[in-house]
């Protein structure tokens, strides 16, 4: 009897260990709709400039790959918006949004076509963009950005 119960037990932890590891995994999934509404809300966050939402949205070992072939980290980009007036984006618009996953992970390409300036400097961008997103324990962050102007688009035509 006590091998019956004993066994009964194993089986039901068993299960419950596997159906808790699928459960975990598919929280863990990104679904092309999440990884759009955080691109969305990114965005919004940028136009704000509100640097709190930015340290959320960006993983604390964010990193910016410059199209001059440098890198930032987040607190770099943040520190871009202290004082108030450093950086500022006058329009910008993001499009030809294309999303590549996998498990928890995905891979945004995106067109972003802004002006603004930065300091004393204007600048006048058209630049092809990747944003890796990572989901984790429910929650979406910021892994890695680079953008790049799109030749002969950046204002010099």
């Amino acid at each position: 009897m006590r091998l019956v119960v004993l066994s009964a037990a194993i089986s039901v932890f068993i299960v419950s260990c596997g159906t808790n590891q699928e459960k975990e995994k598919s929280e863990d999934s990104l679904t092309e709709t999440e990884v759009k509404d955080f691109m969305r809300k990114y965005d919004q966050i940028w136009a704000s400039r509100d640097t709190g939402l930015m340290k959320q949205a960006m993983d604390d070992h964010y990193i910016y790959f410059t199209s001059t072939g440098s890198t930032r980290g987040r607190s770099d980009i943040i520190s871009w918006f202290t004082p108030a007036g450093k950086y500022k984006v006058e329009k910008a618009e993001r499009s030809e949004i294309s999303i590549r996953l996998k498990g928890n992970t995905g891979i945004v390409s995106s067109r972003w076509i802004g002006n603004g300036s930065f300091g004393d400097e204007k600048f006048n961008d058209d630049q092809r963009c990747s944003l890796v997103i990572q989901k984790i324990d429910g929650k979406l962050k910021l892994l890695a950005e680079h953008c790049t102007q799109i030749a002969g688009r950046n204002g010099s035509e």
